[in-house]
């Protein structure tokens, strides 16, 4: 139970992890005009960590307790694309501002992930090792096929119908629907904490 409970939370981050790659360089070409050159800083930023973090988190994770580095990823990483929205509600969002979110994101992501990985493969032990690769792998390559379509998809209808006011206009989003929302709904919140959190 312990194993499939973090496994989907590995599935559904590695899926917000694509929404976002694609999420905030539309942020900037659309609300912030943002020229060819400063698009492409903010996907080599989004980008860099994965060349100069993995080998020190690797070290990191190697002395440390896995699942409160997973813990402390996944809420650095929700503070820092909270401030997106918050600088846009101020008038203070800038491309430095995603520049800044962007790298740090992609720190979080770099070592949460790795977490999440290292984790998932102690909880199912050798015995179920190659179980657990698998799905681990069956869960990115779906977050890397689905989640730039469905980023563009959210960033679309996000234009036509301003603001989420609540979780529930997910399901009008193309490629959502109400079986997808039902799977990931208590995992989701508009202003409020997570109902699986508040559990």
């Amino acid at each position: 139970a312990d194993f499939r409970r973090i496994w989907a939370s590995l599935t559904i981050t590695s899926f917000g992890a694509q929404v976002t790659n694609l999420a905030l360089p539309l942020t900037a070409a659309l609300m912030l005009h943002a020229t060819p050159m400063q698009m492409g800083i903010l996907v080599a930023l989004e980008t860099l960590p994965f060349a100069l973090v993995s080998l020190h988190a690797g070290v990191l994770l190697d002395r440390v307790r896995k699942l409160p580095v997973v813990i402390a990823s996944d809420i650095a990483r929700g503070l820092a694309l909270m401030a997106v929205p918050l600088a846009a509600f101020t008038s203070l969002l800038s491309i430095e501002v995603l520049y800044v979110v962007g790298f740090f994101v992609g720190v979080q992501n770099v070592i949460g992930g790795a977490a999440h990985q290292v984790l998932l493969a102690q909880m199912a032990g050798r015995k179920r090792l190659v179980e657990a690769n698998a799905k681990i792998s069956l869960g990115e390559t779906s977050a890397a096929l689905v989640g730039p379509g469905l980023a563009g998809r959210i960033v679309e209808y996000r234009q036509k119908s301003g603001g989420f006011r609540s979780t529930q206009e997910l399901m009008n989003v193309k490629g959502v629907g109400e079986k997808n929302y039902a799977k990931i709904e208590a995992w989701l919140s508009v202003g409020e904490a997570p109902k699986a959190a508040a559990k």
